[in-house]
């Protein structure tokens, strides 16, 4: 039987970054989240951020879903709430089906979500990889000044982002949340996220998520911080 879980009870909240980029991507948020006095921690994903040396083709979702399970461990306490991004998404859906009783609420911010199916363009990406010895080099995004809104210089964020293993998306990664968990759904409204929009849709459709917009670019933790922070912190 799952547990009865109060969603807007304190808890801390545990944020996964996107693909390629790390921990820092959250700076902004995680600060802005302690002001409010809410604990915040953000996980370094394997061969990311401050794991960076640690990456490489045989980085898998997996892998990346036990960083997330770890750091849930080390902050200890009740059950947490998940913050995933775009990839991040496909993180924390997993992390909620191994340990569901830990979990007492997932946000998904423009993410892969268990709400449509798999949007990934799988076979592209591994064309990719195939010819940067299994790795995918960043691309696609915008990344400018507007978007980096002041946390970071642009040479900074370029030296931060590291190339993203294909296994980490050659992987089966959706399931239903469990009943008692809270689910929310942040959808980005612009042109950067149209790959998102069916999650979102799909989320709208569903009574039990609560979905949310906000304008920006898919990189949204930057420019969009406060927002976000508003969104993580209104039901507490």
């Amino acid at each position: 039987m799952s547990p009865s879980i109060d969603p807007t009870g304190e808890s801390t909240v545990i944020l996964v970054h996107g693909a390629w980029l790390g921990e820092w991507c959250w700076l902004r948020v995680r600060s802005l989240l302690r002001v409010e006095s809410v604990e915040a921690e953000a996980v370094s994903l394997t061969g990311h951020g401050a794991r960076r040396s640690e990456g490489g083709p045989h980085v898998t979702l997996t892998h990346h879903v036990a960083d997330v399970v770890s750091t849930i461990d080390r902050v200890g306490g009740g059950p947490v709430t998940l913050v995933g991004h775009s990839y991040g998404g496909r993180v924390i859906t997993r992390v909620a089906a191994e340990i569901p009783e830990r979990i007492s609420r997932l946000v998904y911010l423009d993410a892969h979500a268990p709400t449509a199916p798999d949007v990934n363009p799988l076979e592209e990406r591994r064309t990719i990889a195939a010819a940067n010895g299994g790795m995918i080099p960043f691309s696609g995004f915008q990344v400018d000044d507007t978007v980096l809104d002041g946390e970071m210089s642009l040479e900074h964020f370029l030296a931060g982002v590291n190339d993203q293993s294909f296994a980490t998306l050659d992987e089966p990664w959706q399931s239903d949340p469990a009943e008692h968990i809270h689910l929310d759904y942040i959808a980005v409204d612009g042109p950067e996220s149209a790959m998102f929009a069916p999650y979102a849709e799909g989320a709208a459709a569903d009574p039990r998520w609560h979905v949310h917009h906000i304008t920006g670019p898919h990189l949204v933790t930057f420019a969009g911080a406060t927002e976000i922070t508003r969104i993580i912190t209104r039901d507490r």
